[in-house]
Parts: C-alpha cells; sequence; structure tokens
C-alpha cells in the first residue's frame, strides 16, 4: 500500500503521541512531550458554577444572602454571597477552593456564582438607565399637572408635566438610574407618559359645559 513518506522518516510515532497528547488534554491533563513522555497530573479539581436571581432593587442597595449547593461528592456546603450596589447581570463572584473536591490529592475547584436578573413588568433597563411608562389623563396633558412616581430603589419622584405635553413625551431624571459599580454616579430615571382617556361616566360635567351664544 501507498505510506506517507514522512512515516518512513520515523515522524508517525510523533504524530500519534501528539494525538494522544490531544486527547490526554481534554481530560483536564498537563503533558510534557519533549524529551520521553512525560505525564502531569491534573492542577486542580472542578470549578462549580451556579446562578443566583436578583431583583432590580438589589442593584441599586446591594444584597448579603446565604446560600447551599450540594459538591459532586454529596457534601453539603453553604456560602455568604455579598452582591455589591452596581451589580449588573452576568457578573461573577468568585469564590477560591470552594468547588469541586472529589480527588482528595488535588486542591479544590473554585465556586463560581453568577448574577441573573429577574424580570420586571414595570422596569426596563438600558444600560446605566431605567426605563417606565406612566399613564397621564389627556386633560392633565393638556393643562399639565404633577404626579408622583415611584423609583425601583422605593424612593419618590415629583414628575412636573408641563400643560401641552404631547402624549409619549419623555421626562429624563439624572441620578436616579442603576449605580455604576465601584463609582460614585447613576444612570438616568426615563418616565415616559402614555395618553390615557378619563372615564366620562365619572366625571362631573359641569366645569365642561360650554357657554352657548344667544340671539337677541
Amino acid at each position: 500500500g501507498i505510506r506517507d513518506p514522512l512515516w518512513s522518516r520515523g515522524l508517525g510515532d510523533v504524530y500519534k503521541r501528539q494525538a494522544f497528547d490531544d486527547v490526554l488534554r481534554n481530560f483536564g491533563f498537563n503533558i510534557n512531550f519533549g524529551n520521553g513522555f512525560q505525564q502531569q497530573t491534573m492542577r486542580k479539581n472542578k470549578d462549580i458554577k451556579l446562578s443566583y436571581a436578583i431583583d432590580i432593587v438589589d442593584i441599586y442597595k446591594g444584597k448579603t444572602d446565604t446560600i447551599g449547593f450540594r459538591l459532586p461528592t454529596g457534601q453539603e456546603e453553604i456560602v455568604v454571597v455579598k452582591v455589591p450596589p452596581g451589580v449588573r447581570e452576568g457578573n461573577m463572584i468568585k469564590f477560591q477552593n470552594q468547588g469541586d473536591n472529589s480527588i482528595a490529592q488535588l486542591p479544590r475547584g473554585d465556586l463560581i456564582v453568577q448574577i441573573v436578573l429577574r424580570p420586571n413588568i414595570d422596569f426596563k433597563i438600558n444600560g446605566n438607565d431605567i426605563f417606565t411608562r406612566i399613564k397621564v389623563n389627556i386633560i392633565d396633558l393638556l393643562c399639565g399637572t404633577v404626579q408622583n412616581v415611584s423609583a425601583p430603589d422605593g424612593r419618590n419622584i415629583r414628575l412636573t408635566i408641563p400643560k401641552g405635553t404631547v402624549p409619549n413625551t419623555k421626562f429624563n431624571v439624572p441620578e436616579h438610574g442603576l449605580p455604576i459599580l465601584n463609582h460614585h454616579a447613576c444612570g438616568n430615571f426615563i418616565i415616559e407618559t402614555l395618553c390615557q382617556m378619563p372615564n366620562l361616566t365619572a366625571v362631573s360635567y359641569t366645569h365642561l359645559t360650554l357657554p352657548t351664544n344667544r340671539e337677541v
């Protein structure tokens, strides 16, 4: 049969050993392939990854909680998770040497807690900004009004809506958005006004009666 000329030069064994080297690397082993074949053991046990859900208010104020989890060996573990203000979805908190301990001869892996944000129907996040919508009576849009709006952190905002405001106008409230991690700054709180038609059956028509012209 036809043979690769490289094999006839004695390089076939090199290729076979290199392929075996790649297989072992996929299983977490480090291989020294130099003068002879030397195998090194795994450096540590595997890391464990958990998800931890928070609410928007936790981004403002931070949160400390205790969570429990089970190792692959069946051992129960407990850690204290400190979520700092300004954290974002997808951020990870790392606990060194709190992961898998299946192989006693190796150092423990790490525990990695990934932040997941619970959905909120009232507020939407865009970068550091918070977005919400409020319903405003069409008469208040025409005449102007002051309306109380609750921010995600519980603060009350008195929003002045000038007379003649058109529907879907967006008001920007600076420094009331999400705090920025490791900074003394916040994003903006953006409030959009939606037009709400009044319930005519509940409105007194006395002040809506228009004067009529009479001929003398």
